[in-house]
């Protein structure tokens, strides 16, 4: 089937080329000069292929092993082989250990391979392997010595498995009767503190000093882990403080991994952060110092681990944001690269899959990551997993659009992706056609690959269920259903049909099971153009194609003659073209008269539209939608336009993200629930993946979003709403800045706005909360002003202030913090004592502090007192900061002032913030003189023109409205 689809489209044979050949490798022994293909003598039942994940996809089988001059299966041949994979790199598949090794050799071999490195196998999996090798070992009397049981304890840990520390100790020595040794003592003290079991910790201590053990030092390490995993936070610190004391400086950093460790498995993401900046060393890196961390690759791991372990839905990107951070401060070693790709698998396996794609991206990111041909394995490896596990297609996709942009050489990732989705076996037809469909934009942007239903086709048994297949490929922008090979459509449509027609009609003609069959077509939407075409192509190829003697070619010419005139003249070039021109007409006349109806028709039609090039009236069709079409409505023209439609770069979307702020507003008027808006919001970004925000849109959209958190406020109409709506319109918004439909610079205020809008609808507590969450996710600190504001205005809050301070010193400098300070007591007016704070500071306010306020304050919404605000604020920063001295930033804010004022051309109060850095001495370049004169012309113009007569000096105004006034006047006297 695969060769007919090749030789009738050169695009698919070219995405197929590869995946094939790989599979061929895969099934096909290949001759060489003294080579001998062998297979393995055992073959795996289902359970083995559930284990190892393999037996999903189709035409997937076990790798035969190639041995040189060898007549029989040579276990010391593959042991070397697999020995050196894994040094090489740091892996191996799962399929390769069972096949290999614990089927045929079930009684002697590596057990360390159960852990880690069987990276594409999931714990738990692992943990049953590693049960019956050991099985295997007993069956075969295997004599068990301590490297081996520590071997047996070691993958445990790796693979999370908890034992009983009392009974492991007592079965070593009674059953095994074998003397622990201090690595197996460090199993069991470890284990202890993994679980937090402190004072069983601290009663082994005895049966340490009991067999004579001078373990101490990690003892105490233990103990750190132990007592971090429960918090105990003094006794924390203590421990580490007396470590150092008693050992060595260098031992600090073991007492620290230890503790992160511990820290990482209870999820305390402050304490977690001040224990990874002590461990921050300064390292040279092309000449310039960096801050990275100390620690031991594997510590790193592991810590990123037990904080994927521990992630729920709530905080999954705080997870993410910290891993990614660890990740940028690890030292890039020899081999951190595999050791990432590993982990990445490992997490993938155990469907830890937002810190698996972390660890992918770091990986990428190491240099010359994008050269390495493993990565492009692990990809694959990684979608094929994702589909198996059904992960949602909006995550599959976010993925691969992410890795689209990083891999530089050219990586086919959604043809993987559609790879996987045909071969995938437990997918019924209907959802491996809804998935390819979700993907098809990417895999198909052009609707080319006509001949990738197939594959779906034929999945189905019988022919009346492939129509409806047929039905929504047509539908997904497949419109000329006639470019499908005649040779499988023959095989899974026609021939069928004919058997099921004759079967049931035994009576009747040949040419009436072809009307039979048309009525049959109609009801799916195929035409009878396409039906003639496939006929005729049937009649071309008839010798080859009618095997079963269904039909004869007597009928079929018939057929074929009598429908032409009937079925031809509806495409022709020229009336195609006429059609064409007509509806484009039609189209713009209605959209210029707002014929909303029309226009609605038209767009429900897919076949009619997809004749006009749309994208130049899409802007105006969503105005009239937006204007007069309810949801349901709107919902059909999103979807048309996102199946039938690509835009014309790849990098841009079909709508911007305005537009698609401006439907989420008239949803949220529409529908007041906020599930069914969060709802929206992700089928909104499912059908348009590829927002992009726009800069020079900024303005428009900041206003959109203000307007639609204000909205999502609002839909209970209640005065106090819960803390969930508030943690759910948060999260949206969190969204909408990932997903590029909002932009979040240096001076937003849109969290501003949020955290007015929690202080209106709920507490004080409440909207701190809120903003930490902030810091948290999307580091934006700035909705600290509105809260000092706000506690001000209850005659000086102390508490709220300094509540609200306490919780910034733990995201922002201490200078900054003082800048917010000022500013707010600025804005309550209390100026004696802003400069009295000011002067007392122990260090002065940096210089890039006070410039990122007063564009902050300056991008807040105009009100009375912002000019005043500004103005006293930056005089007081001029007396009291090192600022006069910084003619850098004096610069910066020069221009920012001139940027704002010269797109408003508006001179009047332009003239009062140049005039504080003129009176301190400040000389303005000759460019900024030029910009103050052309808006003062401007300013002059506008006020002669709309406001005072040059000639009069009074109010220009026209006669009518003059007599009107002196009438007015004259009554009044």
């Amino acid at each position: 089937m695969f060769n007919i689809i090749f030789r009738q489209n050169n695009n698919l044979k070219f995405f197929y080329k590869t995946n094939i050949s790989s599979l061929r490798k895969l099934t096909i022994p290949i001759e060489m000069s003294e080579v001998q293909s062998v297979k393995v003598p055992y073959e795996m039942v289902k359970e083995d292929e559930e284990l190892v994940h393999l037996g999903y996809f189709r035409k997937t089988k076990i790798d035969e092993i190639k041995l040189s001059n060898q007549q029989e299966w040579n276990p010391e041949i593959i042991f070397s082989k697999i020995q050196n994979d894994v040094e090489k790199n740091l892996k191996i598949t799962g399929s390769d250990f069972m096949s290999n090794f614990l089927l045929p050799l079930e009684n002697d071999f590596i057990i360390s391979l159960c852990g880690k490195k069987m990276s594409d196998v999931s714990s738990k999996n692992r943990n049953i392997i590693m049960d019956r090798l050991w099985k295997a070992f007993e069956s075969h009397d295997f004599k068990f010595t301590i490297s081996s049981i520590n071997s047996r304890l070691t993958v445990w840990e790796e693979n999370d498995k908890s034992f009983d520390v009392k009974k492991t100790l007592e079965d070593l020595e009674k059953n095994f009767k074998i003397s622990p040794n201090d690595e197996f003592m460090k199993h069991m003290m470890y284990q202890l503190a993994r679980s937090g079991m402190k004072n069983d910790l601290k009663s082994f201590k005895i049966e340490l000093l009991k067999r004579g053990f001078k373990l101490q030092k990690e003892y105490e390490l233990a103990m750190i882990r132990c007592i971090f995993f429960k918090k105990m936070e003094v006794d924390c610190d203590n421990f580490i403080r007396i470590l150092r004391d008693k050992y060595d400086n260098k031992d600090e950093i073991e007492a620290l991994s230890q503790a992160l460790l511990g820290t990482s498995q209870q999820l305390n993401l402050p304490r977690l952060n001040l224990l990874l900046m002590k461990t921050m060393d300064e390292k040279k890196k092309k000449g310039k110092k960096v801050l990275k961390l100390n620690l031991n690759q594997n510590v790193i791991m592991d810590i990123i681990w037990n904080l994927a372990i521990m992630t729920t839905s709530s905080n999954e990107t705080s997870i993410v944001e910290t891993s990614n951070k660890i990740l940028s401060y690890a030292s890039k070693n020899e081999g951190f690269r595999k050791l990432s790709l590993r982990e990445c698998q490992r997490h993938i396996s155990n469907k830890y899959y937002h810190t698996g794609i972390a660890l992918l991206f770091n990986a990428l990111n190491i240099e010359n990551g994008s050269k390495d041909k493993s990565i492009i394995n692990t990809i694959n490896w990684m979608f094929k997993y994702m589909i198996k596990n059904r992960v949602e297609n909006s995550r599959i996709r976010q993925i691969a659009d992410n890795l689209s942009t990083s891999v530089h050489f050219n990586y086919r990732i959604f043809d993987d992706l559609a790879f996987s989705i045909l071969t995938l076996k437990d997918y019924k037809s209907s959802e491996r056609l809804k998935m390819l469909l979700y993907f098809i934009n990417k895999i198909d942007p052009n609707r080319e690959r006509d001949h990738l239903i197939f594959p779906i086709l034929i999945d189905e048994n019988n022919v009346i269920n492939r129509l409806p297949l047929l039905y929504k490929w047509q539908r997904a922008g497949y419109c000329n259903l006639g470019k499908l090979n005649i040779y499988l459509l023959n095989i899974y449509i026609l021939n069928p049909l004919f058997e099921w027609l004759v079967k049931k009609y035994p009576h009747e003609s040949n040419y009436q099971h072809l009307e039979r069959i048309v009525e049959i077509f109609k009801d799916f939407n195929i035409s009878k153009v396409v039906l003639w075409n496939w006929l005729l192509n049937f009649k071309i190829n008839f010798s080859k194609l009618n095997q079963s003697k269904l039909i004869s070619i007597e009928n079929l010419n018939e057929w074929l003659k009598v429908n032409f005139f009937k079925t031809l003249d509806v495409i022709t070039e020229e009336s195609m073209i006429e059609n064409v021109y007509n509806s484009r007409n039609i189209l713009e006349k209605d959209i210029k008269n707002n014929k909303f109806r029309n226009i609605h028709k038209f767009i429900e039609n897919p076949n009619k539209f997809q004749l006009i090039e749309m994208n130049k009236y899409i802007d105006q069709i969503l105005d009239l939608y937006l204007k007069y079409g309810d949801w349901k409505q709107i919902m059909t023209f999103l979807e048309n336009i996102s199946t039938y439609y690509t835009p014309i770069s790849e990098e841009k979307e079909i709508l911007t993200s305005n537009q698609i702020l401006q439907i989420l507003q008239k949803y949220s008027l529409l529908m007041p629930k906020m599930d069914e808006i969060l709802k929206v919001v992700f089928k909104i970004k499912e059908l348009f993946p590829n927002i992009k925000f726009k800069k020079e849109d900024y303005s428009n959209t900041q206003e959109q979003a203000m307007m639609f958190i204000t909205n999502l406020f609002s839909i209970d109409n209640k005065q106090n709403i819960s803390k969930k709506h508030i943690d759910d319109i948060q999260s949206l918004i969190v969204n909408l800045y990932e997903w590029n439909i909002i932009d979040l610079p240096t001076n937003e205020v849109l969290t501003s706005h949020f955290i007015k809008k929690v202080l209106t609808y709920s507490s004080y507590n409440v909207a701190v909360k809120s903003w930490l969450q902030f810091q948290n996710k999307l580091s934006c600190s700035n909705a600290l002003l509105v809260l000092l504001n706000h506690a001000f205005k209850f005659d000086d809050d102390s508490f709220h202030i300094h509540y609200a301070l306490l919780k910034a010193r733990n995201f922002m400098a201490q200078s900054r913090i003082n800048a917010f300070y000022i500013a707010s007591l600025v804005y309550d007016n209390r100026l004696k004592k802003a400069n009295k704070m000011i002067k007392t500071l122990d260090k002065s306010i940096k210089t890039s502090d006070i410039f990122h306020l007063f564009r902050l304050i300056y991008s807040f919404p105009n009100t009375p007192r912002k000019t005043f605000w500004l103005i006293v604020f930056m005089d007081i920063c001029l007396l009291h900061t090192n600022l006069r001295n910084d003619k850098d930033v004096i610069n910066l804010l020069i221009n920012e002032i001139l940027y704002n004022y010269e797109n408003v051309k508006f001179y009047i109060k332009l003239q009062k913030f140049i005039k504080i850095f003129i009176d301190d001495g400040y000389i303005l370049s000759e460019k900024q003189k030029k910009i103050i004169n052309y808006i003062e012309s401007n300013d002059k113009s506008l006020i002669h023109k709309w406001i005072i007569s040059p000639e009069t000096g009074i109010l220009n105004i026209n006669n009518s409205t003059k007599m009107m006034l002196v009438k007015k006047i004259d009554n009044c006297e």
